[in-house]
């Protein structure tokens, strides 16, 4: 996943940054000052964060942060399905899980339903 997000810490105000979760790398987060930037801003090692998806403030309707002791990174997506989005891979990241991970489970699991089905004869 990958889109422009508004980003916060602490108390530095809010700016717009590139944030990527790779397919093949999903449980880190990588922010970039613009699309189009090799190397990133800032790293998210996501494993072991909270999420909350409460907003923060009126003006941000579609945020939500992510907290670990005392690192806390505040997000703001331009609509809520954009939220929805990030929050389903984030919350499998920092669980430990991926959405390859998941596919690849829901995969298994229909191939298992169809081989456990009895053949109507």
């Amino acid at each position: 996943i990958c889109s422009f997000l508004q980003y916060t810490e602490k108390s530095k105000p809010w700016q717009k940054t590139w944030c990527v979760i790779p397919k093949h790398e999903g449980l880190v987060l990588y922010m970039y000052g613009a699309q189009q930037d090799v190397k990133a801003q800032a790293t998210i090692p996501l494993l072991g964060y909270l999420v909350d998806d409460a907003p923060k403030s009126a003006d941000l309707p579609h945020s939500f942060k992510l907290s670990q002791s005392k690192s806390v990174h505040s997000f703001a997506a331009d609509s809520e399905e954009l939220k929805q989005k990030w929050l389903k891979v984030i919350s499998l990241a920092v669980r430990g899980e991926t959405a390859e991970d998941q596919s690849e489970f829901q995969i298994r699991k229909e191939e298992h339903l169809e081989t456990s089905r009895p053949e109507n004869g």
